[in-house]
């Protein structure tokens, strides 16, 4: 919120640096810890950059799972290759991360990933990589989410369905081709 402006500069600083020292405390619970650091991701910034290579590096699985998802978070492209890796991994939280990731970054370089994931044994896994296409757009993801349409999973097609609109939004958002 604070790198869009949609807060106060000093406000946003004031979120980062409250941020930062939950992240350095030791005493502070995990949870509390991985919360910080998938919302400090938004700062992107050398340091937060820091932090997520630690998170994900630490060993802990659900440090891992924070980080992945702090990598969307930051908009930074140079992650993802890690975001892309993770896909492929044996755990499906860590799948679902990637999944979100993916759809965060926006980048159309991870859409055949993402539909990989579409055949995931995880449902969580499927709606998560549904979502993300939709967020992703572009050709190859409507078609692939015109397919989830035929699948024959309600919650698989209603959030196709839902990704399908969030695109045509993306591609018309004045609805100027709309049939009257």
């Amino acid at each position: 919120m604070a790198q869009d402006g949609k807060v106060l500069k000093r406000d946003g600083e004031r979120i980062r640096v409250a941020l930062m020292e939950v992240i350095d405390r030791d005493d502070e619970s995990l949870e509390t810890r991985r919360r910080a650091i998938e919302s400090v991701a938004s700062f992107n910034s050398p340091q937060v950059e820091q932090i997520i290579k630690e998170a994900y590096d630490d060993g802990n699985p659900e440090l891992k799972q924070s980080a992945i998802y702090a990598m969307g978070q930051s908009s930074d492209s140079a992650w993802m290759p890690i975001v892309i890796q993770e896909t492929q991994s044996s755990d499906p939280a860590i799948r679902y991360e990637a999944a979100t990731a993916c759809g965060n970054l926006g980048e159309e370089d991870t859409v055949p990933h993402v539909i990989a994931l579409l055949n995931d044994d995880d449902s969580l896994v499927q709606l998560a990589s549904v979502r993300s296409l939709g967020a992703i757009g572009g050709s190859l993801s409507k078609r692939a989410l015109q397919q989830c349409l035929l699948m024959g999973d309600d919650a698989i097609e209603e959030a196709a369905k839902n990704a399908l609109e969030e695109i045509e939004f993306d591609d018309d958002p004045m609805g100027f081709s709309a049939e009257s």
